[in-house]
């Protein structure tokens, strides 16, 4: 015979005495709400969840009854024609009520796997995909570009995150009925757990469900008495002063660092274009203008290189997806420069990201931006990292137009990052070196045509490693600068090989003495290097 203590312990089980203060509070206000589930308890129960989508017009009709307006497995589709009439009548979710499914349980009477999947609908109107590493994940992506799951779906249970379920409700104007019913069993009797037979109704403004506990002897087991609940509790939309701007609110805005005053205190202003004025406009020293350079830091484009995938650095803007675009001059080495109008064109949440790294004016936008933005003309890029790309890019498509094959081949997909986010390091960080060294070794000496270059030879000279069939290739052609390119490319290589894609030692440290490291530090090591290539690159073209 179980304990005072375990007796009371099943008694308050069986009564769902954990159950109602969940029920009141907390049921449907958790950061995910669970749509759909259904599982065993142990052998000692069963829990089933569901969900229904309800017109507002049908909250009260739904709270005078504790049983659930769309059962599991109904709201598909399905029509009927009239026989006196002929007219075909189509009901999209079954009824005129007005009760959607938010998840549609899927039986194929054996013929296939049942399953259950979140609407269409819904999934539609966030434009979620489903995380392929990761099954019945389903991600939402935000304005800003960050990716964030809010579907969760196994064989047993689907949650939703709260945030956007609410946000779906307040978009459809409906609510969400969360349906429940609870099974709990003991093989103990009413008498032996102290307890009598009991059946209430629980009901307020936005719950109602009826709970029982009964003798339950079917002959089938050893279960004795049974404890149940069952109802619904109704889900609201965002409350307005909830609302956000994806709902039509005023669009936030950032303020940015214009100047400093007399004391040196910087003097901040909304980035929002409706307060600037335009080069038309006469100054009213009160306002700045759209195009007030913002200094940053050069840290800002830090997450963006590091992200490739989802970034991209160009020479004058970066971007992310289809998403959203920021013209800047990125042709300083010390600082990231955006115009003041053009940074309220970005996500709120991005120009966060960019108040982190603001700074007070120092100096003026570089050249290379005034003769573009203001000046209209023409003009390549100035900073050592931006230039190496645009001379890399002209080389390898000069090259291939008038010989007819790559001299350094494209770069594979799973590869592209390493010329996208090839950059002069921003600091003197070891781990930020290393890995432009092994982008820059892919993207130059590991992409050599070795193909195209053995066909320029004898049997005798095509086994040569790469750099040395590309150094007898230059030579012959008459390349001028071969002996000094083909050096830089075997320092280079030397330093990827005894170091940074490998334990560093004695020969690392040589490499990097050959390679030209001084104490001027990694990152001023990396800007000669790039500034090397070039010049031999510039003379090649």
């Amino acid at each position: 015979m179980p304990s005072t203590k375990e007796i009371q312990e099943k008694a308050e089980r069986i009564q769902f005495i954990d159950f109602h203060p969940y029920a009141a509070s907390k049921l449907g206000q958790e950061p995910w709400i669970i749509v759909w589930q259904h599982n065993e308890a142990d052998g000692r129960g069963n829990e089933t969840y569901y969900s229904a989508l309800l017109p507002k017009g049908y909250k009260q009709r739904a709270l005078s009854d504790y049983s659930w307006d769309l059962s599991l497995g109904s709201g598909m589709p399905w029509s009927y024609r009239n026989k006196e009439t002929g007219d075909v009548s189509y009901f999209r979710f079954s009824d005129n009520d007005g009760i959607e499914p938010l998840v549609f349980s899927r039986n194929f009477n054996g013929a296939a796997t049942p399953f259950h999947e979140i609407c269409e609908d819904f999934r539609h109107y966030f434009n979620l995909f489903e995380k392929p590493t990761k099954r019945g994940t389903f991600i939402y992506v935000d304005d800003s570009g960050d990716e964030e799951e809010v579907v969760r779906q196994s064989s047993s249970k689907i949650e939703i995150k709260l945030g956007l379920m609410k946000r779906y409700l307040t978009a459809r104007d409906m609510f969400l009925a969360l349906y429940f019913e609870h099974n709990r069993f003991e093989l103990l009797t009413l008498d032996e757990l102290g307890i009598k037979a009991e059946s209430r109704d629980y009901k307020s403004d936005n719950i109602f469900y009826h709970a029982s506990v009964v003798s339950f002897d079917l002959g089938l087991g050893d279960e004795k008495t049974l404890g149940r609940v069952m109802g619904k509790k109704i889900i609201s939309g965002l409350d307005t002063d909830d609302l956000t701007e994806w709902e039509g609110e005023p669009k936030q805005y950032e303020e940015f660092i214009i100047k400093v005053d007399t004391n040196g205190k910087p003097v901040l202003f909304t980035c929002n274009e409706s307060d600037l004025l335009d080069m038309a406009q006469e100054s009213d020293g009160t306002r700045p203008y759209f195009l007030t350079p913002i200094f940053f830091s050069q840290d800002v484009l830090s997450d963006y290189y590091s992200n490739p995938d989802k970034y991209e650095v160009q020479d004058g803007y970066v971007s992310c997806y289809g998403l959203w675009g920021l013209r800047m001059d990125n042709n300083h080495d010390e600082h990231v420069i955006a115009y003041l109008g053009d940074l309220g064109h970005l996500p709120y949440k991005e120009q966060q990201r960019w108040k982190r790294f603001n700074i007070v004016p120092d100096g003026g936008i570089s050249v290379v931006e005034w003769r573009r933005g203001f000046m209209a003309e023409f003009a390549d890029p100035e900073r050592v990292d931006l230039k190496f790309k645009h001379v890399f890019r002209n080389v390898c498509r000069n090259w291939q137009k008038n010989r007819g094959w790559n001299l350094f081949l494209p770069l594979a997909k799973a590869d592209s990052h390493h010329l996208i986010s090839l950059h002069i390091p921003n600091t003197d960080n070891q781990a930020e070196f290393d890995q432009q060294i092994l982008s820059l070794c892919k993207v130059v000496i590991e992409s050599i045509n070795i193909a195209e270059l053995r066909k320029q030879f004898t049997p005798s000279k095509v086994d040569l490693p790469p750099i040395g069939l590309l150094e007898e290739y230059l030579a012959n052609i008459g390349f001028s600068e071969t002996g000094k390119f083909i050096s830089i490319l075997r320092r280079l290589q030397a330093v990827r090989s005894a170091g940074t894609a490998h334990r560093k030692g004695d020969n690392y440290d040589k490499a990097m003495i050959s390679l030209g490291l001084d104490e001027t530090g990694l990152r001023l090591l990396f800007t000669r290097v790039l500034s090397e290539l070039i010049e031999h690159f510039e003379i090649l073209q």
